[in-house]
């Protein structure tokens, strides 16, 4: 369910309620349960448009019965950064009945960029539901809050391969150098595409010098193409000259990592590696 969850609270802006006398707030929260994502739903753009005059009624929507009115709420005051109805959000993550429901106010919580919401999502990346441990390791990418470097590193042997690819990104967001040791297992050992492709762009990321080799050697012979491409990238990364003489090691390996390769050492030539 939730493996898509980043992708339905992106927003573009979908069409305008028109032709009809402009509805209250309430009218348009009733209409949510319609909705199919947050992305050309009528009633979600017109929301998001009323901006901050929006967020009262929608914060108060998260104590109505129907649980897609509370999930397409949440979405929404997670767009607009209601940092107000922090509270709210926080009871819907702790004890709303519906999965769902908690695992978008898990999300949410990222999204509103408030570091007391750590130990709930903490909490959240060691429950049995799965849901759950997404939710919470994906805000937590989001929140970037040092104090979760630790339960991310932990979660990185997490059994579902989500969890891991998500904890991966987030300890690559948040600059987390300790965790290199177990990234770099992960890339070698992980049987999950996903897992690997994400560990890979956190190595360059981190510009692990002793992540170098690894990448190299996945960028050659990794068995998923885009994996491939993801380790040839997170090389490209990493300052230095261990890594330009990886990269010019690199130069016979066939498209469509060459390219990355040429335009990595070509920026070399021209400039440092940030």
């Amino acid at each position: 369910m939730l493996t898509s969850l980043i992708a339905l609270f992106l927003f573009a802006p979908p069409p305008v309620l028109g032709g009809h006398p402009t509805p209250t707030n309430a009218q348009l929260i009733d209409a949510l349960p319609a909705c199919e994502s947050l992305v050309d739903c009528a009633a979600t753009g017109a929301l998001l448009k009323r901006g901050e005059a929006a967020v009262g009624d929608l914060t108060l929507a998260l104590a109505r019965p129907e649980e897609l009115v509370r999930f397409w709420a949440l979405g929404l005051l997670g767009e607009l950064k209601a940092k107000g109805a922090f509270d709210a959000v926080s009871e819907r993550a702790a004890k709303d009945p519906a999965i769902r429901v908690r695992a978008a106010a898990l999300y949410t919580l990222g999204q509103l960029a408030d570091r007391r919401a750590t130990t709930t999502l903490t909490s959240a990346l060691t429950d049995p539901d799965v849901n759950l441990r997404i939710a919470a390791t994906l805000a937590m990418g989001l929140l970037l809050d040092p104090t979760t470097i630790e339960p991310l590193r932990r979660a990185l042997a997490d059994k579902d391969d989500e969890v891991r690819a998500y904890a991966a990104a987030a300890l690559g967001e948040l600059g987390a150098k300790g965790a290199i040791p177990e990234l770099i297992l992960r890339l070698e050992e992980d049987i999950k595409p996903m897992v690997r492709a994400l560990v890979a762009d956190a190595l360059g990321r981190l510009h692990a010098e002793t992540a170098i080799d690894v990448l190299a050697k996945c960028a050659r012979s990794d068995g998923v193409i885009d994996v491939r491409i993801e380790c040839a990238k997170g090389l490209a990364n990493i300052p230095g000259p261990a890594a330009t003489t990886a990269l010019e090691a690199a130069r016979d390996l066939p498209d469509p990592v060459a390219p990355i390769i040429r335009e990595a050492l070509a920026a070399r030539r021209t400039r440092p590696v940030p």
